[in-house]
């Protein structure tokens, strides 16, 4: 890295091609070493959850990567490069979308490519990946324009037409539509990628003996010893083998961060927070990557293990503010933790903790905790100016609290949450119990409450519909046993 410093601007003006060089070395700086040859020549396909170092010295590595990217893009186009131009470009655009800073910049940026009077396929798979709604009809229409234009598939509608295979609806449909596209999408891609993901296309969709068919070509063709044993490991788990146990023993055996991360989310799926806790806490520190300290965190959380996650939290400060699943995670063990003071002050710091249902409800803890009856007071008021934005159950809640506080807008809290769930027994008999408790009983409306969810509740439901005639034939039982017990 040190290199880098000795190349001034005079030599990137002589030698454009220097920048690409820096904003290489920058960005390699901040990926794992297992996983550099991935991003040395384009950007990973699975670009959102690559995994990139967030550390501070890494972030602002990734942000010199961005200038320098932007600055070799420029130049290439006063070169009349286009390939390189666009190539720099889209690394530009892929770090900005990962950078807590500029994503919303960044975010702009695609949209402008993809809304383009001519847009570019090759930005069709970040569309996807980043949460940008595409009409998958056109981009379909656009890839066969281009294959006839250009009298055959080129890179950028194969990188588009691979991507359009991850929005197939079931595992089936997905490796249906990689072997229909396979010999067009072999002439850009790397072969072994797309047999690998067919493979487990296959496996997952419950045919094991066809990937074993896939495996068998490929082994003609060369795989490595780990290669090998990662195919045969997916194959056997859906012929039901304990996937854990395998992805276990495969991890163990290869040390391979890309089998570690695969043990990781399967303990995750299972929700098996304990191992998440060790196995995850290895991957983040090989990875230092956000989404696996979120993964991190939430296992922690799940866990129960409230002191060391306060800990993973403080002693990387600089993933805070890049995560609001952490930052919430965080509030909630200092609440846990009994630090109640520090949780509020925390809480208080997220950016609209308000639209965050789950923000809430630790705001009304904290309120509690804190006998700060007026901060509740204004939550209360605040719920019922935000009530289009609220479901039924979150307005019982603020009505529920609202009568304990005796606050005024209780009874209207109430009637907009019946509003919003009249068709919830639930929520119909909380507001009936709320409603006598607060002595409105007599209102004709409250009395068709209880009615109402007696027959939402139906024979088996938990409220039940009597009429006189069932009141007078149990009395007689009533009695007898009011007689028992008198007697005791």
């Amino acid at each position: 890295m040190d290199s880098l410093n000795m190349i001034n601007e005079r030599d990137l003006d002589k030698v454009p091609a220097l920048y690409h060089l820096k904003a290489i070395t920058y960005l390699l700086s901040t990926v794992p070493i297992e996983f550099r040859s991935l991003v040395l020549n384009q950007i990973p396909f699975k670009a959102v959850d690559f995994p990139l170092a967030a550390d501070s010295s890494s972030i602002s590595n990734r942000r010199l990567a961005i200038d320098c990217f932007n600055g070799v893009s420029i130049a290439a186009k006063q070169l009349n490069c286009p390939g390189a131009a666009i190539a720099d470009d889209e690394y530009a655009l892929w770090l900005e979308l990962r950078d807590p800073e500029n994503f919303d910049k960044g975010l702009q940026h695609l949209e402008a490519k993809l809304r383009h009077p001519k847009p570019t396929l090759r930005f069709v798979h970040l569309g996807l990946q980043f949460g940008i709604k595409l009409d998958l009809i056109a981009v379909e229409q656009e890839i066969e324009r281009q294959i006839a234009l250009n009298g055959g598939i080129t890179q950028d509608a194969a990188i588009a037409r691979f991507a359009l295979a991850f929005t197939q609806n079931t595992p089936e449909d997905v490796a249906k539509y990689i072997t229909r596209h396979t010999n067009d999408l072999s002439k850009h891609l790397d072969k072994k990628s797309i047999s690998f993901l067919e493979i487990e296309m296959l496996s997952r969709a419950g045919y094991p003996e066809r990937a074993n068919e896939r495996l068998d070509l490929l082994l003609l063709e060369g795989l490595s010893e780990a290669e090998e044993s990662r195919l045969k490991r997916v194959i056997a788990e859906a012929e039901g083998t304990d996937p854990i146990e395998a992805r276990k023993l495969q991890f163990n055996k290869t040390d391979s961060l890309s089998d570690l991360a695969v043990l990781v989310d399967s303990y995750e799926a299972i929700g098996d927070w304990v191992s998440l806790c060790v196995y995850g806490e290895m991957l983040f520190e090989r990875t230092r990557s956000v989404s696996h300290a979120e993964q991190l965190a939430n296992a922690l959380s799940k866990a129960q293990n409230t002191t060391r996650l306060i800990e993973l939290i403080k002693e990387n400060i600089i993933l805070l503010n890049q995560s609001k699943n952490q930052q919430l995670l965080y509030c909630w063990s200092l609440y846990h933790e009994g630090l109640l003071l520090e949780a509020n002050n925390e809480l208080a710091k997220i950016p609209d903790n308000q639209k965050n249902a789950n923000s809430r409800a630790l705001q009304v803890n904290l309120g509690i905790a804190l006998g700060d009856w007026h901060t509740l007071s204004m939550f209360i008021a605040n719920e019922l100016h935000e009530k289009e934005s609220r479901n039924a159950q979150e307005m019982i809640a603020a009505a529920q609290l609202a009568f304990h506080l005796g606050s005024f807008h209780a009874k209207e809290l109430v009637f907009e949450a019946v509003a919003k769930g009249k068709e919830d027994t639930g929520i119909l008999a909380a507001a009936y119990f709320l409603a006598t408790n607060a002595g409105w009983e007599d209102n004709q409306e409250v009395s068709g409450w209880i009615q109402k969810a007696a027959e939402l509740s139906g024979e088996d439901g938990p409220i039940k519909k009597f009429t006189l005639s069932d009141l007078m034939k149990w009395s007689p039982e009533w009695n007898r046993k009011a007689a028992e017990h008198g007697s005791c």
